[in-house]
């Protein structure tokens, strides 16, 4: 879903009437609700949400973080949406977190980033499907990066139906 006109020309002006925020949740996929998601702002000072989604106040702590897109052509649904890089010395303790998070995760974790003015933090401007997956991560005691993408979908590929079909294994039917 791309960003609507007037988003995109302040964005690109001089000059801005308000500044952008970009709001980062991460979640673990396998603990089933029991993970406490990392709630991260791209400033200096922590952000309060009166709703997060869930219906409870929220935090986002202040930290260094960047998201880069990847361009695509229009109509083409790529694997990766860009990338995401995080400074682990910038979040203290909620960095100890996140580490043990990334060690202990197998399929990547759970991303979802929002895009909000700061005179306003509670309204959403823009926000990227709930389960891009933070994948391939590399990461130290001073940063991690990795790519963003789209879960894997299986559902909808037709192994093993176009394989095994009754005129090739007609035993099998």
């Amino acid at each position: 879903m791309p960003l609507p006109e007037g988003v995109l020309a302040d964005l690109f002006s001089q000059r801005a009437d308000d500044a952008y925020l970009q709001l980062l949740r991460i979640t673990h996929p396998d603990t089933d609700g029991t993970y406490t998601p990392i709630r991260l702002v791209d400033r200096a000072v922590a952000l309060s949400v009166s709703d997060d989604g869930d219906g409870d106040p929220v935090t986002y702590t202040a930290a260094d973080f960047a998201v880069e897109g990847e361009g695509g052509t229009e109509g083409d649904i790529a694997d990766d949406v860009g990338t995401l890089r995080i400074d682990l010395i910038s979040l203290g303790a909620l960095g100890e977190q996140l580490k043990a998070a990334l060690r202990s995760q197998l399929s990547g974790l759970r991303v979802r980033i929002r895009l909000v003015r700061e005179s306003d933090p509670n309204t959403v401007i823009h926000e990227t499907p709930e389960d891009l997956v933070w994948k391939d991560v590399r990461w130290n005691n001073f940063e991690a990066e990795g790519r963003l993408g789209y879960p894997e979908n299986w559902d909808g590929e037709p192994y093993p139906g176009d394989t095994y079909d009754p005129f090739h294994f007609p035993g099998l039917f």
